[in-house]
């Protein structure tokens, strides 16, 4: 009787990994992630805010402290809009919103101004940001104010340097930037006429 013959079939191994195919595989899955960072750059780009500051005064206040006299105290208020120009990306500001009013001949005086957000504005465990995002095309108004100690007699803050830094940030759709700050100069700002509102604020 012949001896059985047994056939074993041959295992086809897969070729290796060529140094040329592993460059060509890192180079693609590098253009694949330059194109997704593209993507969400465009997309989570910050949005085009413009403001302007829409209104400014003075306003005297009379208080009696424990002596029974009456003590004036003045602020400079003004009121700043900033306008969400982009057309797809949402804002929302954060709190307090802070200004420097520069005054006086060679602007070498300054006050600090506030504009404080009501406290339903504010996300649940957060007092500095806002829950409120802003879409496209709207306006947020903020209400500044600064104790001055205005004498009617001198130093009239007639032509001033405003100066207005806040932290924003940017949503489209689920996607939301970090943080950003933005910093806004608005000159020629007149707390006594009241004229030439509203004016435009430089980035």
């Amino acid at each position: 009787m012949p001896p059985m013959v047994v056939t074993i079939p041959c295992l086809r191994r897969s070729p290796r990994w060529t140094a040329k195919r592993s460059i060509s595989a890192a180079l693609l899955v590098t253009l694949v992630l330059i194109a997704i960072t593209a993507s969400f750059s465009i997309i989570l780009a910050p949005a085009h805010i413009s403001v302007v500051v829409k209104e400014a005064a003075i306003t005297t206040y009379y208080f009696e402290n424990n002596t029974d006299r009456r003590i004036r105290t003045t602020h400079l208020r003004f009121t700043l809009v900033a306008t969400n120009n982009s057309s797809r990306t949402e804002v929302r500001y954060g709190h307090p919103m802070n200004a420097e009013i520069w005054y006086g001949p060679t602007e070498i005086a300054w006050l600090r101004a506030s504009a404080l957000l009501s406290s339903d504005d504010f996300d649940e465990g957060s007092a500095t940001v806002s829950k409120k995002w802003h879409p496209p095309g709207s306006d947020a108004c903020f209400h500044f104010a600064a104790n001055y100690g205005y004498d009617s007699q001198h130093n009239a803050p007639n032509d001033n340097l405003v100066v207005v830094q806040a932290t924003v940030w940017f949503r489209y759709g689920l996607a939301t930037t970090l943080p950003f700050t933005v910093k806004f100069a608005c000159q020629h700002v007149n707390f006594v006429n009241g004229i030439n509102f509203p004016i435009k604020c430089d980035a």
